[in-house]
């Protein structure tokens, strides 16, 4: 799993009172530079992001050992939902991979936008699909192996893996990039290091 990948620019109606119309209504552009940390563990934050262009990596601490929980790409929105909804602080940080751009979306002022019903309807769609992808990520997590796991990635996000150093990879996978290393060669053959 790398994105929850809700793409909502392409998820059907777009017009009025639509999630992707109150977004580029409310949202205030911001660049991002590669490394930067646009939410921040123990943080409180007011609002979530809808990325343009770009990568970010969510990441949550074990230990003080840093474990990558997720990516998430271009028309991707994100955020640490549990804080934002009840006003805790983060227990994840979330960091550009590359030079990003976003808009950043002030829950109340999506709030104020949305009609009452429309804003429940929303956020509870996107809790919805947000705990789905969580619950393929633990079940995945627990079920496959590295090799596996990694396999998988190759799979179902081809375009997405050759956008990521390999060092995040293995953080994602909870392997070294030494690790990492020896499944790629083992997939791929030597003709991936020639």
């Amino acid at each position: 799993m790398i994105s929850p990948n809700f793409a909502i620019s392409s998820s059907g109606y777009l017009g009025p009172g639509s999630i992707y119309d109150i977004i580029h209504k409310i949202g205030k552009p911001v660049s991002v530079k590669k490394g930067q940390t646009i939410i921040k563990e123990g943080a409180y934050s007011n609002f979530f992001i809808y990325i343009e262009q770009g990568i970010f990596k969510t990441v949550a601490k074990v230990d003080e050992r840093p474990f990558i929980l997720s990516f998430t790409f271009k028309d991707d929105i994100d955020c640490c939902a549990r804080a934002l909804l009840s006003g805790l602080p983060n227990s994840v940080t979330i960091e550009a991979v590359v030079d990003s751009e976003i808009l950043v979306c002030k829950m109340q002022d999506f709030e104020s936008v949305a009609c009452k019903g429309d804003y429940h309807g929303i956020i509870n769609n996107l809790l919805v699909y947000y705990l789905g992808f969580m619950e393929r990520r633990l079940v995945e997590a627990i079920s496959l192996n590295a090799e596996q796991a990694y396999h998988k990635l190759l799979q179902e996000h081809p375009d997405k893996m050759k956008q990521l150093p390999l060092s995040h990879v293995a953080g994602y996978l909870g392997i070294t990039v030494e690790r990492l290393s020896r499944i790629r060669k083992k997939l791929f053959g030597a003709h991936l290091y020639n």
